[in-house]
């Protein structure tokens, strides 16, 4: 089943929405519920589909068919809008070893789990994800923006060996699989009919108005592959886990919270504030430092080639700037930059700081500020030759009490 044609009952909330009947929704969220389904992997391929949109009522999925429990159970990841104008975005991240923000799930036996959701006191902590809130998600995006809208990073390819039913390939997901996995954990909607698990995407932030009415947070769908490789630390070893995140175009990266003490938590938070710091210099062994920023929800990148546009500037603009063709290998460590965040009070060296990320020239990091304090940046250049740099900040501005 594919988000743009989801279920009726959503269609009717997005109706009234529209002709001004009804407000968006205290409760937005997946009409069916949210759910973990997790078991042993079966199949995993892109449906046979035409490349014809609409033909035959197909559209392009991602099908991945796992056991749980001695049921078949099936999950659906949109890979496209319904039209086939735009794939969907995406990220395919290696979770740090040693990461503990799953646990809650990776703890769990095969079976399906209903996960608190939206303003739940339980949602942060009971296994749900959120590709804006959630610790683990935020620490696994270091350096990986959102994929670009472009034909190399495509997910869906033109297969290898073509047929008359099958012209198309995932290769991103079909290697992963060819590596070998062992369990897979699907975040989504519960199928109505059979057992399987759909909405395997974001679930926030929607701007189509047809399809506001699911937004919600902590209820993003994704899938987490446990593989059979390991990565180990000294005598310990823990299996690798990757995680496939997708989003629309038309879903923003920014939304409201439910502290906000507003109806609309989930619901896109636009535009954003970017502040624009190009050609900054930090001298050898020097601070540079930048904020106070009232930021609750923020995406800092740093890059030593292209500078940024004037503000204002979307996020996915900034990001373009650090794509993999932009990227400057590291030249030794004479000439490396720190990054600090903190909240409260201006970084340094001096203490521990809320957020480090080190010995790099380029930076995109995500964040969300849950201390109701503004956020300060430093930028530390730990070798001994002076670097100029382009800062972007853009963040939204919550109604805490900063």
């Amino acid at each position: 089943m594919n988000k743009r044609f989801t279920s009726l009952l959503a269609s009717v909330v997005a109706m009234f929405a529209i002709t001004g009947l009804l407000a968006a929704p205290a409760m937005a969220q997946l009409p069916y519920g949210y759910i973990v389904a997790i078991g042993k992997p079966l199949t995993a391929k892109l449906q046979d589909w035409s490349g014809v949109p609409g033909q035959n009522g197909q559209w392009p999925h991602y099908h991945i068919t796992f056991n749980v429990n001695g049921q078949t159970w099936d999950s659906a990841i949109d890979l496209s809008t319904s039209s086939q104008t735009q794939q969907s975005r995406h990220r395919e991240l290696l979770l740090p070893y040693g990461i503990t923000a799953f646990d809650t799930v990776f703890n769990k036996a095969d079976g399906k789990y209903v996960l608190p959701t939206n303003a739940s006191a339980q949602a942060a902590t009971g296994g749900a994800l959120d590709y804006i809130r959630h610790p683990g998600i935020l620490q696994a995006l270091d350096q990986h923006p959102w994929s670009n809208l472009d034909d190399t990073n495509n997910l869906i390819q033109p297969a290898v060996n073509p047929t008359a039913t099958h012209k198309y390939d995932v290769p991103a997901y079909d290697a992963l699989f060819a590596q070998g996995v062992k369990r897979v954990y699907v975040f989504g909607e519960p199928y109505t009919n059979g057992l399987g698990v759909h909405q395997v995407h974001q679930n926030q932030g929607d701007t189509s108005a047809n399809f506001a009415g699911q937004n919600g947070i902590w209820q993003d769908g994704a899938v987490i592959l446990e593989m059979n490789s390991q990565t180990c630390s000294g005598n310990v070893c823990k299996p690798n886990c990757i995680l496939l995140m997708a989003r629309f175009a038309d879903q923003l990266d920014y939304t409201q919270d439910y502290t906000w003490n507003v109806p609309a938590y989930g619901h896109a938070y636009n535009p954003p504030v970017t502040d624009i710091q190009n050609g900054q210099v930090v001298g050898a062994g020097s601070w540079k430092y930048f904020g106070p920023y009232t930021a609750e929800e923020a995406e800092i990148i740093l890059s030593t080639t292209t500078p940024f546009a004037a503000s204002p500037v979307s996020a996915a603009t900034a990001a373009s700037t650090m794509s993999t063709a932009n990227l400057i290998p590291n030249i030794g460590i004479n000439k490396n930059l720190d990054l600090y965040v903190n909240y409260g009070r201006v970084p340094s060296n001096a203490y521990a700081n809320a957020h480090v990320w080190t010995n790099r020239l380029n930076f995109w990091e995500r964040l969300f500020n849950t201390s109701n304090q503004s956020m300060y940046i430093a930028v530390h250049n730990n070798g001994n030759t002076a670097v100029t740099f382009n800062l972007s900040t853009t963040y939204t501005v919550g109604p805490a009490a900063f």
